[in-house]
């Protein structure tokens, strides 16, 4: 018995749009496998004088939030960015900024490397597209910090007499907005065993199923909480609290954690940077995952 059109058509665009959503899947992963794989680096194998954990979740298959990191001249320069917006949009244009950034020459200060990430940026005029960032350098040997903070969430510092609060150094604008605007470079020294967190807003702003955000007041609630200076296991304590207070609620927005620990001046030697051959082994010692990074370095 045949079947009448209207269910023969219904079915067959069924069929249709179960092809187009598997093959939108495919391109998806294949977008997130692709944006992942521009936040790996050549793994560095620092001085004992400083220790870095980092943390990546994605909300969705691909997003806006971006971390970079490098060695010259025994200074650690770091990167944490977040882009307005989320999903796709927001991927294409930390892909367009990541291009940006590999340009400019790792000598400038903070404040420099701003001012030329931002007037690249407004140049490109992307429907009102723009980014928040915090970016700086530690010098290894003498615990020296010197960083930009464009519109994004203040870093804290972490005493070794296990006191936390929030830098009170100057914001500036976000990148992207306003041409020729001149970024202010702050300062910071750290001691022995101090430690600085750093990270993007969807680690504060995730919500519970009252729909009321993590905060900065929890986010140094858990610090205080913490017993290990490790940087893996803060990020593992804060990780933990967050998956606590959402109970269950959907992730709204990518998060990224940074903890950089510095063990003083005595323990300072020679930074080297690992053969780009070796990378896949030392991910896997360091449990980096496609749905989550976690680096240890």
């Amino acid at each position: 018995m045949f079947k009448p059109l209207p269910y023969i058509l219904i079915g067959k665009r069924r069929r249709e749009i179960s092809r187009e959503f598997r093959v939108m899947n495919a391109d998806l992963a294949r977008a997130r496998k692709m944006q992942l794989a521009l936040l790996r680096h050549n793994d560095i194998k620092l001085p004992d004088s400083l220790d870095v954990g980092v943390m990546l979740k994605q909300s969705r298959s691909v997003g806006g939030d971006l971390y970079m990191y490098s060695v010259q001249n025994n200074q650690f320069r770091f990167i944490i960015a977040d882009v307005c917006g989320k999903g796709m949009t927001a991927a294409l244009y930390m892909s367009a900024i990541h291009h940006i950034l590999i340009t400019i020459d790792k000598n400038e200060s903070p404040a420099e490397f701003c001012n030329i990430l931002n007037n690249e940026l407004c140049k490109l005029n992307i429907d009102g597209m723009y980014m928040t960032m915090i970016t700086g350098t530690v010098n290894l040997r003498t615990g020296e910090v010197a960083y930009v903070n464009a519109g994004h969430t203040s870093p804290i510092y972490w005493g070794a007499d296990k006191s936390a609060k929030y830098f009170n150094g100057e914001t500036d604008i976000p990148i992207g907005i306003i041409e020729d605007f001149t970024y202010t470079n702050n300062f910071q020294k750290l001691n022995a065993h101090d430690t600085v967190i750093l990270y993007t807003d969807g680690i504060t702003d995730s919500i519970n199923e009252a729909e009321e955000n993590f905060g900065k007041d929890r986010l140094l609630e858990t610090l205080h909480r913490c017993k290990s200076r490790k940087p893996a296991d803060i990020i593992a304590k804060v990780s933990k609290d967050i998956r606590t207070y959402n109970n269950h609620v959907p992730q709204s927005d990518d998060m990224i954690l940074m903890a950089l620990c510095y063990n003083g001046e005595e323990l300072f030697h020679q930074a080297t940077v690992i053969p780009q051959e070796t990378i896949d082994e030392i991910s896997l010692n360091n449990n980096e995952v496609i749905n989550e990074i976690q680096i240890t370095i």
